[in-house]
């Protein structure tokens, strides 16, 4: 999500910031990306972005597969940046498990946090802002089970991460983690001499 204000120079920075990833061997500390995982898989990140442009989407980068010297049979699909995408739409809904991203305008905080949430899926988002009460404001208001402000993908052990709706429960990491093989049992034990009625809630 992008503001309105800033989308159309924002949008040619990140074309091409996408034109120069270095695609290759992910045992190569130069590459940036590696491949697709399967052929299955590049085949629905294929469909899913030609279901997008035949709905209108512009493809500002990417939407193709790519070609690298060294690995010519390898899985390779070029980042992919699409505009003028309906936050209906099944790739901005699905996850793409691809290197595609879609990008949507907005005009207000309260618009961001409406489209960011009208989604079934809330693992992780972020927020960039010179406003540091916004940031926070925003993340209290996001459904995701990580928010990272003004950064991204950072993690540690001793950090819970995991989603909320349809992508998942629990935590994994920190101490919440621990909870999920924990059985806790409740123990009543009655000190009075007086036998009390089982039939009368205790409260």
């Amino acid at each position: 999500l992008f503001h309105r204000e800033i989308y159309d120079e924002l949008l040619e920075r990140i074309r091409l910031r996408a034109g120069a990833v270095v695609l290759g061997n992910p045992m190569d500390d130069a590459t940036q990306m590696g491949p697709i995982a399967n052929n299955p898989q590049l085949t629905r990140v294929e469909e899913m972005v030609d279901a997008a442009r035949s709905g209108g989407a512009r493809i500002v980068a990417g939407g193709t597969r790519a070609v690298v010297e060294q690995f010519p049979q390898g899985l390779w699909y070029d980042p992919t940046i699409l505009d003028g995408v309906g936050n209906e739409a099944q790739i901005a809904q699905d996850e793409v498990f691809g290197p595609v991203l879609t990008v949507l305008p907005f005009e207000t905080e309260e618009e961001a946090i409406a489209i960011a949430n009208e989604t079934r899926f809330g693992l992780a988002s972020g927020v960039w802002t010179r406003d540091l009460k916004r940031a926070h404001r925003v993340a209290r208001a996001l459904k995701a089970g990580t928010v990272w402000l003004n950064t991204y993908r950072a993690i540690t052990f001793n950090s819970p991460f995991g989603g909320v709706k349809e992508s998942g429960f629990g935590r994994v990491n920190g101490a919440e983690a621990i909870e999920g093989y924990l059985q806790t049992k409740s123990v009543w034990c009655e000190l009075s001499d007086d036998v009390s009625d089982p039939f009368v809630m205790k409260l």
